[in-house]
């Protein structure tokens, strides 16, 4: 049975082919010439043709193919010549522009484009090759100088090579052509807190807050600042309002301790931190900062001692965590036992 049913399908296949190619034919005139490309597929080659001329046709067939077959056809094309692309690359631009147009609402339809190279570059940089990611964001704005979102990725991709100036004036470039891009404005002001440059920071994140005035990163951000200042009230009240936003509570509760501790509410710290162990189980830094909080109040050195073994076996490359470990089995009289845990954060 299976052999049959498998030539039924390749019939099936082989004839709507037919059908599909007699209609590309009408649209595209008897001077393009094409075929049958993988299972489902098919590729035509016409010389001659504009962009708005191809993307008319691409449509027309589209609807043809719609009417007549009751098929659902999607069409990806690409021209030549287009910026620094020899022709050799057409047939990879036409992979990329059909692989756009499988993005789209009905009619699935795209010339290789700007937006066609966004969306390359964008499955590059999640596939780790960011160099490969800024040469096409860099090639979509060769084509659109006004793609923000390509232009906004490619100063992602500089930051997250640690090239923040240049990140920096990716990000200047948006917020000029739009002052209230949130994601632009934010970035802007990370690149710039990176950069050490907290003043600038600072207006980018409160720019960020007026165009989305529940923006969480940026009130983390700027709380972060007030608390390094030591402005400690204003660092809480944007902790606070950070926790009043969707998902912010996880977020916020080792900061609000941190704050906490500084300002010397020990009971605040204390209860901040639980909370943070209850959202998370596994978060090393709020056990770490919990058996500091019971060494430093002269507490239960046993309770310390457990949290602290449990933070340097989540982490063990953080030799805080042993040397809090260290503290906690000093406090109880176990020297010896210090003394190994020492040597093995120390080796």
């Amino acid at each position: 049975d299976q052999p049959e049913e498998s030539d039924r399908y390749q019939d099936g296949m082989d004839h709507m082919a037919r059908d599909v190619a007699r209609l590309a034919r009408g649209v595209f005139g008897d001077a393009a010439t094409g075929g049958r490309f993988g299972l489902n597929g098919m590729i035509f080659f016409t010389e001659g043709v504009d962009r708005q001329t191809l993307l008319d046709r691409s449509l027309e067939l589209e609807q043809a193919v719609s009417h007549t077959l009751g098929l659902n056809l999607s069409v990806g094309s690409a021209r030549y010549p287009f910026l620094n692309f020899d022709r050799a690359d057409m047939l990879e631009n036409c992979r990329k522009a059909l692989e756009h147009a499988l993005l789209l609402p009905d009619p699935c339809v795209a010339v290789f484009d700007s937006i066609s190279l966004n969306l390359s570059a964008d499955r590059k940089f999640m596939d780790g090759d960011i160099y490969g990611a800024i040469e096409e964001f860099k090639l979509a704005l060769l084509d659109d100088d006004n793609n923000l979102l390509a232009r906004n990725s490619l100063g992602i991709c500089y930051a997250q090579l640690g090239r923040f100036e240049e990140a920096r004036h990716e990000f200047e470039r948006v917020v000029e052509l739009d002052k209230k891009d949130v994601l632009a404005l934010y970035n802007l002001g990370w690149a710039n807190h990176r950069l050490g440059d907290l003043e600038s920071a600072e207006k980018a994140y409160r720019q960020c807050l007026k165009a989305e005035s529940g923006h969480v990163y940026s009130l983390m951000r700027l709380g972060s600042i007030e608390e390094k200042a030591n402005h400690l009230k204003k660092a809480a009240n944007l902790y606070k309002k950070a926790a009043e936003q969707p998902g912010g509570e996880r977020m916020v509760l080792r900061p609000l301790a941190r704050v906490a501790y500084r300002q010397g509410d020990i009971e605040a710290t204390r209860e901040y931190l639980h909370l943070a162990l209850n959202a998370d189980h596994n978060d090393h830094h709020a056990m770490h900062m919990l058996a500091k909080l019971y060494l430093d109040q002269g507490e239960d050195p046993q309770i310390a001692e457990v949290l602290a073994r449990q933070s340097s076996a989540l982490a063990p490359g953080v030799n805080a965590y042993w040397e809090t470990l260290v503290e906690a089995l000093e406090a109880q009289g176990k020297g010896e036992e210090a003394a190994i845990v020492a040597a093995r954060a120390a080796g």
